[in-house]
């Protein structure tokens, strides 16, 4: 019994952290290659009519990769996706390919 208590204790109390740093990912901060998708960084994007956030970045992934902290489904095509700030938190950013159902507001 000592040990089941122990054992909770350590599950719920150990801070829980993103398992990865989109950041240093970036392509459009690195600059080694011209990116179209870079162009939107800043701009909050939209899906369906819904405000999702602020785009931060582009990454590329693989199929079949992870695509992050909030999403525990792999990547479904190999290209480059949106990293989006959906809750204010650099720590944990979702990743987004870019479709036709997603669009900016122009100014």
């Amino acid at each position: 019994m000592r040990y089941l208590v122990i054992f909770f204790i350590l599950v719920f109390i150990t801070p829980a952290e993103a398992r990865k740093n989109w950041i240093k990912k970036d392509l459009c901060k690195k600059k080694k290659e011209k990116i179209e998708l870079c162009k939107h960084i800043g701009k909050s994007l939209y899906l369906r009519g819904r405000e999702i956030g602020p785009v931060v970045g582009v990454v590329y992934l693989k199929k079949g990769q992870n695509r992050g902290t909030n999403q525990r489904r792999p990547a479904e095509k190999t290209g480059y996706y949106l990293l989006i700030n959906d809750m204010g938190d650099m720590k944990n950013l979702i990743t987004s390919p870019f479709t036709s159902d997603h669009w900016f507001p122009s100014k």
